[in-house]
């Protein structure tokens, strides 16, 4: 056809071999007496010529009009071919994609919407998520790609295997009683209820069974013995702690409220420690004999605990708190459904379901086929946590105005912040990794890890915020999506109806018991939940798949440009790294104050314990510090400096300025390091409790070290000229008695301002200091700690190591300059040798070149990286004293 088309003369001369149409015979005149050829071209221009040219237009004209038939002949059926595979795929998709019966969506998109239009916010990833989709079905092992990553946890011993120790409850007298009522869904009262169990073993209290508040936002009338077996509750934990179904008769009658026994979440602070339980709570149990915790919402610390107390909290969560049997009955029945088999599988399976599971499986058409393997999809995009997370979903104006009224009835708090406070935008909070994941984004997470198109996904949650337009883009790549809903009928549901909390059991179950669990946010108690279970009892045999939505927004917003290899690499990359056991951080918050604390200390004690294990550090490396100065003053080496000082003045004058070196202490160092903790916790807390990067940590070193620097450059200064003194010819010395006394003489004999003498270079070497300091300090705790799973003493030695080596390098050079302008002196025309800093760094630079700042290196470094060490060491075990102490 191309052919045709670019040369139609053509025709007449391809024959048999083009067989598209005979060479016509050819044609001798065209007129009568005229001749058709190149003669022509002799014969004159009047009527001979016209005709000629009449003769070759027809020849050409019906050449035309043959090829023009056949491109349009062509054309057509290329037109009709078109459309034809547009209406077929456009045929395929709408049944691929369109929620059926068995697939999965059609009860969730009803409740929600009737929205029908596809949102997308990825279309160039989508485009290739569908085409890896088509791909990975070549992968058979998909469920296989996950595995847990630590073999260890498969001889991980149990809790429950361990004696029990806290044996002194059975023979000393009880304390009192436990009351407690549990707000929030299923998740939020289970880890009430294990908490309440610790701490009645902790107070050696009876604990009443508890009870749960309704709540407006669950509507569940549900209480414990509507979704556990309180018997089997009792007994799995009567050798651990007393458990009773109520009070005694003669407290019944008791208003805990009017005699003080009722504590709210108001009245303790989040994750509180057991000393404050032991200092606060006790004593108020054993007056009252009763005590009522209202809420309990994660009011006992999770990191650290005591040993026992884990264990028994563990013991309750992973053993104590079975479901009714109607759960497990139904729980069973669902999970048998997906499966498609009916034999108990794992040890989750029996823990879950127990006797419910039949060991002779279901007939199916296919008996030689095995059980269907499923993932399950825990997707955290309902409607208030959309609203709440102030993200934008690109879903227009329209979406926009309704999260925001959304907002003002339910998050009115919330929405006051928003107006009185400049808040990140919905770009700054999807960097930041605050956006829950979209079907969509979750969609392309499972494809880039490999999961094929017919993978089965048991989609666990509430009502999908956006209905079946969000849930299309996840359906186009994974149409076998299945809820409890399609699986289980409308009558055995009944049972369950109006009630969310037994709803949530049955999720539960069918998450745990997944050959693949997947979350799309870490921060749901849900998800922790299953995934610490399928951890405890799946012994390295129940992957999780947990996606860090920080990495994983700044993967997705190359949307345009990144390949799907490197997609895939990345994102496979991410989930791996994100498998990894990290020590969870425990963050101060700052609502609900224990009553035992005073705000004034909680604000000062950071600066008190910076400046007293400085000072403590200091009295260890004086001696270092002396020969230090003694060398840039151009004394000699470390070993003549030693030798001399002993020899001529005595072991004495090691120590000399050691006032100035603890009054510098208590100024400088109880300023940085305070407010570096302080900007520290704020950062953290603003940051979701999640470790800073490297860069936020280093200005906050920067900061810290300014601050501590314009504060202790007085002390600083006496330190330097005590120091420097006994050096001085005898006629010069000042003989200064004690850094006070250094302070009343510069400021007699200089001015007030001259305590601020070289105040500049003493700030700038500060800053330079702390923040190799500081910021490698914490960046150093958390690879020795988090990563390589070092212990707290060879943490703290490491991470001083290596931050001590930065902050010398960073600040000797610094250093150098302000202890020459520190220490010079006037000639004898009253000139000092050095106008300023920068006057001193360029003489110095080109009299002795770059290595000259770094003059007592060695020392230097050996002198900052022991009082570094000693600094966190004393630090550490200043906090463990006032744990000890409920401070």
């Amino acid at each position: 056809m191309g052919e045709l088309g670019r040369n139609p003369l053509r025709l007449s001369q391809m024959g048999k071999e083009g067989s598209v149409m005979p060479k016509p015979p050819p044609m001798k005149k065209a007129f009568p007496g005229r001749y058709y050829g190149v003669k022509s071209e002799l014969l004159g221009l009047g009527a001979a010529k016209v005709a000629a040219c009449g003769k070759r237009q027809a020849l050409f004209c019906n050449h035309l009009r043959m090829a023009l038939f056949v491109i349009g002949l062509m054309g057509s059926f290329f037109v009709l071919d078109s459309l034809m595979l547009v209406v077929i795929h456009h045929f395929n998709f709408r049944r691929g994609s369109a929620p059926r019966k068995s697939s999965g969506l059609q009860d969730v998109q009803s409740r929600i919407s009737s929205e029908r239009t596809e949102k997308i916010m990825h279309g160039r990833l989508m485009a290739l998520g569908s085409a890896a989709v088509t791909k990975n079905e070549a992968l058979h092992g998909s469920f296989e790609i996950l595995k847990e990553p630590y073999d260890q946890t498969s001889t991980w011993r149990p809790c429950a295997d361990k004696l029990n120790q806290v044996p002194q409850g059975h023979t000393m007298k009880r304390s009192g009683f436990i009351l407690v009522s549990a707000n929030g869904g299923l998740n939020q009262q289970r880890v009430a209820v294990c908490n309440a169990v610790a701490v009645a073993a902790l107070l050696n209290a009876s604990l009443v069974i508890p009870k749960f508040l309704y709540s407006s936002v669950w509507k569940d009338t549900s209480q414990f013995g509507d979704i556990y077996q309180e018997d089997f509750f009792i007994n799995y934990l009567k050798n651990d702690v007393d458990i009773v179904k109520e009070l005694p008769s003669h407290l019944q009658s008791l208003d805990i409220e009017a005699i003080g026994s009722l504590i709210t979440d108001n009245d303790i602070r989040k994750e509180s420690t057991p000393d404050y339980f032991l200092k606060v709570i006790l004593p108020l149990l054993r007056r009252n004999s009763v005590v009522h915790f209202l809420g309990f919402g994660n009011r006992l610390a999770f990191d650290p605990l005591p040993l026992d107390l884990q264990s028994l909290r563990c013991k309750c969560n992973f053993h104590a708190l079975k479901f009714m049997p109607r759960i497990q009955e139904i729980g069973s029945l669902l999970v048998r459904r997906i499966r498609r088999y009916k034999t108990s599988l794992n040890i989750l399976d029996r823990r879950l379901l127990g006797k419910y599971m039949p060991d002779t499986p279901i007939k199916r058409n296919n008996t030689s086929r095995g059980p269907v393997r499923y993932l399950a999809l825990h997707m955290r995009f309902e409607m208030d946590m959309v609203a709440y997370s102030l993200c934008d979903f690109d879903g227009g104006e329209k979406e926009r105005k309704e999260l925001q009224a959304y907002r003002e009835i339910h998050f009115p708090t919330l929405t006051m912040l928003i107006k009185t406070n400049n808040s990140l935008s919905p770009e700054e909070l999807r960097s930041l990794g605050r956006c829950p994941l979209t079907p969509e984004e979750a969609a392309l997470m499972l494809s880039a890890l490999g999961y094929n198109h017919e993978t089965y996904i048991y989609l666990a949650g509430s009502q999908i915020y956006g209905g079946q337009s969000r849930m299309l883009p996840f359906t186009r790549l994974y149409p076998n999506v299945i809820t409890k809903e399609d699986i289980l009928t409308p009558v055995e549901l009944a049972p369950f109806r109006n009630y969310s909390s037994q709803l949530a059991a049955l999720d539960f179950i069918a998450c745990a018991t997944a050959d693949v669990f997947a979350m799309t946010d870490s921060g749901s108690q849900l998800s922790s939940l299953v995934n610490g279970y399928r951890i405890y009892h799946g012994r390295g045999h129940a992957p999780t798949i947990r996606p860090n939505k920080k990495r994983f927004a700044r993967i997705l917003s190359e949307n345009r440009t990144i390949q799907w290899v490197d997609f895939e690499e990345r994102v496979r990359k991410m989930i791996q790294e994100n498998q990894r056991v990290i020590a969870r951080r425990r963050v101060e918050m700052a609502e609900g104050k224990p009553k035992s604390q005073s705000g004034v200390w909680t604000t000062v004690k950071p600066f008190v314990n910076g400046g007293v294990s400085g000072m403590l550090a200091t009295c260890v490396i004086q001696p270092i510090d002396m020969v230090k100065v003694r060398i840039q003053l151009g004394q000699g080496s470390a070993v003549q400096v030693t030798k001399n000082m002993l020899a001529n003045e005595g072991f004495g004058s090691f120590y000399k300025g050691l006032s100035a070196g603890l009054l510098r202490q208590a100024t400088y160092t109880t300023a940085r390091l305070g407010s570096f903790r302080v900007l520290t916790n704020k950062a953290v807390e603003a940051n979701d409790g999640k470790p800073l990067p490297l860069l936020q940590k280093a200005a906050i070193g920067l900061t810290a070290g300014a601050i501590g620097a314009c504060i202790g450059s007085p002390a600083d200064l006496a330190l330097i000229r005590m120091q420097a003194d006994a050096t001085l010819p005898a006629a010069q010395r000042r003989n200064y008695k004690n850094a006070f006394h250094a302070l009343y003489r510069i400021i007699a004999d200089e001015g007030v301002l001259a305590l601020w003498k070289g105040a500049g270079p003493t700030v700038v070497r500060a800053m330079s200091l702390n923040m190799g300091m500081l910021a490698s300090y914490d960046q150093s705790v958390e690879l020795f700690r988090d990563s390589l799973g070092f212990g707290e003493i060879s943490t703290v030695l490491g991470a001083s190591a290596v931050s001590g080596f930065f902050a010398s390098a960073c600040s000797l050079p610094f250093d150098y300059v302000k202890t020459q302008i520190q220490k010079m002196q006037p000639d004898a025309n009253g000139k000092y040798p050095y106008t300023g800093s920068l006057d001193c760094a360029m003489k110095t630079l080109k009299s002795g070149g770059p290595l000259k700042f770094y003059t007592g290196f060695p020392v230097y470094c050996v002198r900052i990286a022991p009082h570094v060490m000693m600094t966190w060491i004393f630090l550490n075990q200043i906090q463990k004293v006032e744990k000890s102490l409920g401070l």
